[in-house]
């Protein structure tokens, strides 16, 4: 697969992704480079709306969805090395330079860490 221009892409794109069935669901352990958050008017118990997930690798090629119940999103990784930017459709992109970052979801909760880590917080990293 080339190099996607998420650029060009409107937010329907993002959304068919998250609802078909050509990504497989993001699981433990899958590297990455950057994600596109998708807000959706799903409420989640806590009151806040659920987030879906776009994992994209390195040339900004899809490469995975985590469509569950995330109401959250947490970042294990020095704040200073993640980037936000605004891509024209309004989505948001968080991304970064350098070492992959690896994905914990459980279809509850969303998060990630660098690649090279061992042991985040409670979590065990399984495999490495």
């Amino acid at each position: 697969m080339g190099r996607e221009n998420i650029i060009d892409k409107d937010k329907e794109y993002f959304y068919e992704l998250a609802l078909g069935d050509e990504l497989k669901e993001a699981e433990w352990g899958l590297e990455f480079t950057s994600v596109v958050i998708l807000p959706t008017n799903i409420p989640h118990d806590s009151g806040f709306n659920l987030m879906w997930f776009i994992l994209l690798d390195n040339e900004e090629n899809p490469i995975a969805k985590a469509t569950g119940g995330a109401d959250v999103m947490k970042v294990w990784r020095n704040p200073d090395d993640w980037h936000v930017d605004c891509l024209p459709c309004g989505l948001l992109r968080f991304f970064h330079f350098g070492q992959d970052s690896k994905v914990f979801y459980n279809g509850m909760e969303f998060e990630f860490y660098p690649a090279g880590n061992k042991n985040i917080g409670e979590y065990e990293i399984k495999g490495e």
